[in-house]
């Protein structure tokens, strides 16, 4: 006797997405065993990072905006902050000092001294 191939292949179909929701389903777990593995600052920053609505946005990017949105308080902002500066000066983009004639209009002097001020709890 031979199957009827419509049968053969939605069966095909079927196990194929059964699969595919149990492989999902064994990433989510993981990716919560990861996350509860972080430390409570790592974690919060990455589920910052995780729910980018554009995945191309750097991480400094990100965490920076998630500061100015008010994301965090207290001394996990302050060790978001600490995290995004050392980004920054990675980058090259710590600037305490404007060469600009106006320093209004240096972007990264200004992200600068508004890292500065979270570092100091404002």
């Amino acid at each position: 006797m031979h199957e009827d191939p419509t049968i053969a292949a939605r069966r095909k179909s079927e196990a194929a997405a059964a699969q595919a929701e149990r492989d999902a389903h064994a990433a989510q777990l993981q990716r919560q065993a990861d996350l509860a593995a972080l430390s409570p600052t790592a974690r919060a920053m990455q589920e910052i990072l995780d729910g980018r609505a554009d995945k191309n946005q750097s991480e400094l990017s990100a965490l920076s905006a998630a500061l100015r949105r008010g994301a965090w308080s207290g001394e996990l902002k302050i060790a978001v902050a600490l995290h995004v500066k050392q980004a920054m000066q990675q980058a090259q983009k710590w600037k305490e000092r404007s060469e600009k004639k106006n320093p209004l209009k240096d972007h990264d002097h200004q992200e600068t001294l508004l890292v500065m001020k979270w570092l100091a709890g404002q």
